[in-house]
């Protein structure tokens, strides 16, 4: 193979490498893209009291009345998927409320939630513990559609924290969103992907190989063109 020839099956290779990073790139930006969190029309969100979340913004309030230092208040909250065909990823992420006083009570009040007994957060109200539930939103579990779970909370302020014992209300904003669950690609969807996939190598390869083919001509013609001039110059000296 000289030099020329080389030379382009370099180049052929170099473009069907490119070719299938482009198509895997294409791909993964659809998966990623089809993740955005967002808030959930189909998401059920209620208390043991029947407060519930609000389903266009995912904004969830919680309200403790004359809470004391140093003990514990707890609650129930169940949240369900309504979606009757999609799974989510659920997830939650704590939000400030304006405070009153010269105490931020969210910096200074201890909670701890599990969902169906499986501990997923500790630390304070604000969203800073074991995760960070403060600055981005955090996943609390996948709901499969038309799935219950009971998340538990419960919630003390800091009795070393404050004094004059009953220290009053406290409020909370909570916000659940979710993303849906990508299912894995099987049968006719499987199939068409993969005939696609298969359909754009091979035409990209043709491509390749009809022009390899047209240069590879090209030159055989130039080399009896050549050939052709150097006989007949050959010949003109001759005579």
């Amino acid at each position: 193979m000289n030099k020329g020839d080389s030379d382009f099956m370099q180049m052929l290779k170099r473009v069907i490498s490119s070719v299938i990073v482009a198509f895997v790139l294409v791909n993964v930006f659809i998966t990623v893209s089809a993740k955005e969190i967002e808030t959930l029309d189909n998401l059920l969100v209620v208390d043991e009291s029947g407060v519930t979340a609000n389903n266009t913004t995912g904004e969830y309030y919680i309200t403790i009345e004359d809470m004391k230092p140093g003990e514990i208040y707890s609650k129930n909250i169940f949240i369900q998927n309504l979606d009757p065909k999609e799974d989510y990823q659920i997830y939650l992420q704590v939000e400030p409320v304006k405070n009153e006083g010269n105490i931020v009570l969210s910096d200074i009040t201890n909670l701890s939630l599990s969902i169906n007994d499986t501990p997923i957060y500790k630390g304070i109200a604000s969203g800073i513990g074991n995760v960070d539930m403060k600055n981005a939103p955090v996943s609390i579990g996948s709901f499969v559609s038309g799935k219950q779970k009971t998340m538990h909370m419960n919630i003390q302020i800091q009795g070393d924290k404050v004094k004059n014992g009953q220290y009053g209300d406290f409020i909370f904003k909570w916000v659940f969103k979710g993303v849906k669950i990508e299912k894995p690609v099987t049968g006719v969807a499987l199939q068409t992907k993969l005939y696609i996939t298969a359909a754009t190598l091979s035409a990209t390869l043709i491509v390749m190989i009809v022009l390899y083919v047209i240069v590879r001509r090209k030159r055989s013609l130039q080399m009896v063109l050549i050939n052709d001039n150097y006989i007949n110059n050959i010949d003109n000296k001759v005579e």
